[in-house]
């Protein structure tokens, strides 16, 4: 059996030699088989077989591929992608109808999850869940931590007023002990106040040992009286107006004051 051998070397090495005509080369190392002319070395001779190689006699752009398309299709093509055709032995030019799925169930291998993923929604879901100790806020301020810090060293300033409600003041109301100097509107007895809803007080306090006694109308005046004693006697009432009158007037009374004593003269 005949073996037919041919130059076989690296383009490296062929690539300065001029093979002569009719001469076969082939470098392995890129797949190249070129036939020489006499005249031009290995480099500037065009590849007849194998993934090209100098001279620009191989494929050297994407489309001059034989199972790609025949064009780019222009700007009409703008974002479309290349995929396998139907048959599974080209390349064709199509539109991108994959539809992007956002399952993270299986393992992600971001190193970082990138900030405009992360919703706020994200965040406060898992509010209830967080743990924060005082030295992870960077603007806590200071403040009072057990029962034994309330003293006047440690307290400033006033308590807000908004801060203290009615039940604050009225829980301790019957413990409060007043004079009627802390009582601003306390009425005197002069004031015009009513006895009974019909007597008024007169506008000034009469002379020690005057008593309040009714001037026949809704007064009340201050005059000298006798003063009825009746303690240590029982089943009795006391005197509290001595009155003259004749005895056509008393007769006329409707009704005798029980507390007071009719002095009738002699006709």
């Amino acid at each position: 059996m005949t073996t037919i051998r041919i130059k076989n070397d690296t383009d490296a090495v062929l690539n300065p030699q001029t093979l002569a005509s009719g001469e076969i080369a082939y470098a392995h190392n890129t797949a190249t088989l070129k036939v020489g002319d006499g005249t031009t070395n290995f480099a500037g001779l065009s590849a007849i077989a194998g993934g090209g190689g100098g001279g620009g006699g191989g494929v050297t752009t994407f489309i001059g591929l034989t199972d790609t398309p025949s064009s780019l299709g222009g700007a009409s093509n703008d974002g479309k992608i290349l995929k396998i055709n139907s048959t599974g032995d080209g390349l064709i030019i199509a539109d991108n109808t994959a539809t992007e799925i956002n399952d993270l169930s299986s393992a992600v291998s971001w190193v970082d999850v990138p900030s405009a993923n992360i919703t706020e929604v994200s965040v406060t879901q898992h509010e209830s869940a967080l743990s924060i100790t005082e030295s992870q806020i960077s603007d806590l301020q200071s403040y009072i931590t057990t029962g034994s810090d309330l003293n006047a060293a440690s307290l400033t300033g006033n308590i807000p007023d908004a801060s203290v409600t009615q039940s604050n003041v009225t829980q301790y109301e019957s413990n409060l002990s007043l004079t009627t100097s802390q009582i601003s509107d306390l009425p005197t007895l002069t004031d015009h106040r009513t006895v009974n809803g019909n007597y008024t007080f007169p506008t000034a306090v009469g002379n020690s040992g005057q008593a309040a006694f009714s001037d026949g109308t809704n007064n009340l005046v201050f005059e000298s009286g006798v003063r009825s004693d009746i303690s240590n006697i029982a089943n009795s009432s006391g005197v509290y107006n001595i009155v003259v009158i004749t005895q056509a007037n008393y007769n006329s009374l409707t009704t005798k004051d029980p507390h007071t004593v009719y002095f009738i003269p002699e006709q």
